[in-house]
């Protein structure tokens, strides 16, 4: 299978992420990472599973947005995914914060509006960057 992993981080904990499951992944399937600054629509043709990965983040104001460099690659996708692709959603965030993995829940929102195949449930991820160890 063809697995494609599209990421955005600030900290570094969705990176550290991203890689984690490219290493799981990468035993069974052909897995490639890209950063959301890189990557176009056009990447997810003729690729059996996409993972987007973002952080939920403080933006205006406001918590639990979408890293800033994801949402232009979401911006820029509006209307030209394939539809039916089949994709899964990951990120790290804090429980103190209101909304908790918010970007998480936007993003599948998002593409499911997109024509888009969730396939797993999205995976929130508690407190990461503190505990790289574990």
């Amino acid at each position: 299978m063809k697995v494609l992993i599209i990421y955005a981080t600030n900290s570094g904990s969705t990176y550290e992420v991203t890689k984690i499951i490219e290493s799981v992944l990468d035993r069974k399937h052909t897995v490639t990472v890209q950063k959301a600054a890189e990557s176009k629509p056009a990447d997810v043709l003729g690729v059996d599973l996409v993972l987007f990965g973002s952080p939920s983040w403080r933006v205006g104001g406001v918590e639990g947005q979408i890293q800033e460099i994801m949402q232009e690659f979401l911006d820029s996708a509006k209307g030209k995914l394939p539809r039916g692709f089949k994709f899964a959603v990951f990120g790290c965030g804090d429980p103190d914060f209101t909304h908790f993995c918010q970007a998480v829940d936007t993003i599948v929102e998002r593409l499911k509006k997109e024509g888009g195949a969730l396939i797993f449930e999205p995976l929130k991820i508690d407190g990461f960057y503190f505990h790289l160890e574990n």
